[in-house]
């Protein structure tokens, strides 16, 4: 696990290149490339719906009109999180193998945050920051056409505390991507939202990552 600062990890990522199954160097840009391409794509191409109800939430990620809504994203930062993979090429023979597996000899220098094959960033464990956050710090902040009536979006993190002994059984400040259910802030934020308060009134964002600085960095007509 990376030991320097998880928010340097989510940049260093960005600059590494990454090995193409032949063992050729792509260039520094390579990964990069492909997470737009792969990830963001599909979400780029998506043409606004004239109506709320003629989209399918699974495939189109525009808001309806209610410009006195809010929107919220909480989630959980400060856990190293798997982000992306170095791979090798596996025996020839594909009838018994699959082509590809992760090179688990790749690893970065000390503190890095490749290890074993694996780069690791911020997140919960489970899900990269950038991936919790990217819609509410840009996909849907604002009047961009996925949020036409421009509703507020607030991005409420938790960072992760592990528990201090066994009685706090998985932690009441957990930022775990399950565990994250027991955070006391998450489930005071939660009622007060339910019981009518606004995102001012909850104390606005709270932004422990660098989710808004690597949202910038996505090119994504809005």
């Amino acid at each position: 696990m990376p030991s320097e600062p998880l928010s340097n990890c989510s940049t260093m990522i960005e600059k590494k290149p990454y090995f193409k199954p032949n063992g050729e160097k792509p260039n520094p840009n390579y990964y990069l490339s492909q997470l737009d391409r792969v990830t963001l794509s599909r979400m780029a191409y998506l043409a606004p719906c004239d109506k709320f109800d003629e989209c399918k939430p699974e495939e189109k990620p525009l808001l309806p009109n209610a410009p006195d809504m809010e929107i919220y994203c909480l989630y959980g930062v400060g856990i190293p999180t798997e982000r992306a993979y170095v791979y090798k090429s596996s025996p020839a023979d594909k009838c018994k193998h699959i082509p590809f597996r992760i090179d688990s000899s790749a690893d970065g220098d000390e503190g890095s945050c490749l290890n074993s094959g694996v780069y690791f960033v911020d997140g919960d464990e489970s899900v990269p920051v950038i991936s919790a956050g990217f819609m509410c710090a840009k996909g849907w902040r604002g009047g961009t056409r996925f949020n036409p009536s421009g509703m507020a979006t607030y991005i409420r993190e938790y960072k992760h505390k592990a528990p201090a002994s066994l009685l706090e059984g998985r932690g009441t400040e957990s930022g775990a991507h399950v565990d994250i259910m027991g955070n006391v802030a998450l489930i005071e934020d939660v009622l007060r939202v339910a019981a009518g308060s606004t995102g001012k009134e909850i104390g606005g964002e709270k932004i422990y990552s660098d989710i808004l600085a690597m949202s910038e960095k996505i090119n994504l007509q809005l």
